[in-house]
């Protein structure tokens, strides 16, 4: 579980980065949200990130010059 703790967290760390830097408003959701404010550590497979669709295609472009896919895994 360590190994795919560290992933997630690196992986939205990163995608948090690109996000700040770019100005996009986003916040945390879903099963990492639920971790943190419960303390009872769970595996995950995604970190969700809940983005206003204006912002869609910035997103897309900035992961896509990254070679990130939708699953934070270079392509």
């Amino acid at each position: 579980m360590e190994n795919n703790t560290s992933s997630y967290i690196e992986t939205m760390k990163k995608v948090a980065t690109i996000f700040n830097d770019n100005n996009i408003r986003y916040a945390l959701a879903g099963g990492v949200v639920a971790e943190l404010r419960s303390g009872i550590v769970k595996a995950h497979k995604d970190v969700d990130f809940a983005i206003f669709e204006d912002d869609m295609e910035l997103i897309e472009e900035l992961l896509r010059k990254l070679n990130i896919n939708q699953n934070g895994s270079k392509i």
